[in-house]
Formats: structure tokens, sequence, C-alpha cells
């Protein structure tokens, strides 16, 4: 009898052990690195962000949105004091950085934005493809690297720039076309719409795309309507982001950049980091679970 009443025993401190010590765990965050020019300060601002958080089998968008100057504060309390990052770059570790929680805020726009205390010339910025970001601030003047609070930076899916087989360019250009089936015409002048227009498949190009060791396919396709006379091209005419796994294929969405992909909460599993950006909004979405889920960061500046 006592031996059961030893073991029971155990295994009750065991388990409060067990429970004390997940309490303690440090949350794991993923965030993303900046680099933008300021045309009405002309410099170069570095910025850390804090994007999202792990929860249980999730990844939640940290607090973010737009509203009064009281609500503001409510959701810059939730935001930690600091972080420890790693920068990730192509499933390596290229540096480390702190990033510091501002002391006060005035505007949506600053939140989940940390003041980097390490030395900059240390972070090895990359300028391979910079142009293909933009931001409602300004230019960008290096890529955006990830960020994560733990030694999660692994791509065990080994994702590579590829190109598509003819197959599968046909797959992803038949969606496109039944996403997006007619092209405007914009008059000269006024650059208003006056027509929507057929057009053929071979007017869809491929942009970007990366293939996975498991021959798993993220393609991003656009089409060229340099001919359509139209001076803005509106949104749903951006790229288009599409998954081809095996024989299916599943649309992601539009309007958006890659930055990388790496295993951020060491799942064994990579998630994908997008940019993307609009009228008075910068946005990051966090593809994770094969694609299954996302979560959006939107910074508002207006």
């Amino acid at each position: 009898m006592r031996n059961v009443f030893r073991a029971v025993l155990a295994f009750i401190i065991l388990s409060a052990a067990g429970v004390c010590l997940y309490a303690a765990e440090k949350p794991l965050y993923a965030g993303v690195l900046t680099r933008i020019h300021n045309e009405w300060q002309n410099t170069d601002y570095v910025k850390a962000y804090i994007l999202f958080e792990k929860q249980g089998h999730d990844w939640v968008a940290m607090p973010n949105g737009r509203g009064d100057n009281k609500h503001l504060k409510e959701l810059n309390e939730k935001y930690p004091e600091s972080v420890n990052w790693n920068v990730l770059y192509k499933g390596a570790r290229i540096a480390s950085l702190t990033g510091i929680k501002p002391g006060k805020i005035r505007f949506y726009s600053e939140l989940g934005s940390q003041v980097v205390s390490s030395e900059l010339v240390k972070i090895p910025f990359k300028t391979e493809g910079t142009a293909d970001f933009t931001s409602w601030q300004g230019p960008f003047t290096a890529r955006p690297l990830v960020l994560v609070s733990k030694q999660n930076f692994d791509d065990p899916e080994k994702w590579k720039s590829s190109d598509l087989t003819t197959k599968e360019l046909e797959k992803a250009r038949d969606l496109y076309h039944r996403i997006v089936p007619l092209l405007p015409s914009c008059d000269e002048q006024s650059g208003d719409i006056v027509s929507n227009n057929s057009y053929p498949a071979d007017d869809i190009d491929l942009w970007k795309s990366y293939r996975s060791n498991d021959n798993t396919v993220l393609a991003g396709l656009s089409v060229d309507d340099s001919d359509s006379g139209c001076e803005i091209t509106p949104d749903e005419y951006l790229n288009h982001w599409f998954l081809l796994k095996k024989d299916n294929i599943k649309y992601l969405g539009l309007g958006m950049v890659p930055i990388d992909a790496g295993d951020l909460d060491g799942d064994g599993r990579s998630e994908w980091l997008f940019a993307s950006g609009g009228e008075g909004v910068d946005s990051y979405i966090l593809f994770y679970d094969d694609f299954k889920k996302h979560a959006r960061f939107d910074i508002f500046y207006n």
C-alpha cells in the first residue's frame, strides 16, 4: 500500500513540476527585421517588429489594428519589453540582436515595432531582390529578414528557387485565368477603365517559384498588362500565389512577396513568411501547418 501511495505522490510531484516548467517557458515569437528609407528625412531606419506568437498549435498575430489613443495604449501594454532575436536567412542564423520596446508610442503604425540595440554594422543585411518589396513608409534598402526568439531556424523542407514543369505551369495558369478572366483597358487621357477584355493564357507569366524536397511547389504568377493603357493596375491583377502538391493546386492569395522559409516552431515543418502592402498599410502573412493555416499582421499608417 505504501508503494502505491509513494508512486501516486511521485506522479503528482512530477506533474506539478512539469506544469511549472511549462508555465515558466518563454513565449515563442516570430518577427521581421526591416531597413527602409525615409524619404522625408532622407535616412534609413532599421526596425524589428514582433509579428506573431505561438499559442498551442497555432501562430497568432500580435495585437494590431486601428482605433483611438486609449485603445492604442491597451494594445501596446500586451507587448514584451524586449526580445532576444535570431536573424534568419535561407535556413541559417546569420546574426542575433535584441529588440527593445519603445518607451511611448503615438501611432498604431508603431505597434510591435522595436528599437534595435545591437550594432547595425554587424547585421549582414541582404540586398538581393530588395526591389520586390515595397512599404508605405518608403523603399526598402535591404530585403526584410525573418526573426525568431528561439533556436529554431532550420528549413527542413529545403525550399529552393525552381522552374515549373510544363504541366505545373499549365495548371497554375488555368487557375489564374479563372480567378482573373478579364483584363482592363483604360482611356489614355483620363486613365479610366473603359472595358474589360479576355486575354490568352500565354500572357500569364511566372514571377517567382520555389520547390521543396518533397516536390511541393510554391508559384507566383502575374499577367502582362503593358498593353492595357492603365497607369495603375487594380489590385486584383497583381501577382497571385498557388501551392501545387502532387495533383492538387491551392490558391493562397494575391499581392504578396515571399521573404523566407524556416521551421520557426521546431515541429519539423517549414513556415513561410510573406510581405504585402497597400494604400496606408504594410502586412505580413505567415503560412504554417503545410499551408493549411495562416496568420496576418497589419501595420496601419492612417
